[in-house]
């Protein structure tokens, strides 16, 4: 496991999280994302399931 940073900060994802309302209060908060840099299939298999995943199941019944 590696930190790197997040990759679209201008998308705001952490200002849109359901924690921020925690962090706003000065709880610590942070989000942590299973990455693109995938064991099977390197980061063009974890940018393909990525791409998948928002396409076809982000905000739908099927988002878990």
């Amino acid at each position: 496991m590696v930190y790197t940073p997040d990759p679209k900060p201008e998308a705001g994802y952490f200002f849109r999280s359901d924690h921020f309302s925690f962090a706003k209060r000065g709880v610590p908060a942070v989000s942590f994302g299973s990455g693109n840099d995938w064991i099977d299939g390197g980061v063009k298999a974890g940018r393909a399931a990525k791409q998948e995943y928002t396409a076809r199941h982000y905000h739908q019944p099927s988002d878990e």
